[in-house]
């Protein structure tokens, strides 16, 4: 559960590119969308007000999705992993692995 009494996921997309998917998702994002950077990290509002973080590290990228609920959750994590993916179209699918948070 949230701090909101929402639901949320955290999860880790392996990738060697981690930082430069980042960089593009927000870039992307940004035209539409609130994006807010912290050094390589992001917090990507979505317009459901699911809020997806971005941290890349030496294997990938650690995210986390916080929404108010498994449909708007679901939701975030296709909207993600489909632009990673475009992106990342060289190495696409970008395995992810989700944990409940």
């Amino acid at each position: 559960m949230s701090e909101r009494g929402g639901v949320a996921a955290t999860g880790h997309a392996a990738t060697t590119r981690g930082a430069l998917y980042v960089e593009q998702l927000c870039k992307h994002w940004s035209h539409k969308l609130q994006v807010e950077r912290s050094g390589a990290s992001a917090l990507i509002r979505l317009p459901s007000g699911a809020r997806i973080a971005l941290a890349p590290d030496p294997e990938g990228i650690a995210i986390s999705i916080t929404a108010a609920d498994a449909s708007a959750l679901d939701q975030a994590k296709s909207v993600l992993t489909a632009h990673l993916d475009r992106f990342a179209f060289r190495e696409a699918p970008i395995p992810v692995q989700w944990t409940p948070a």
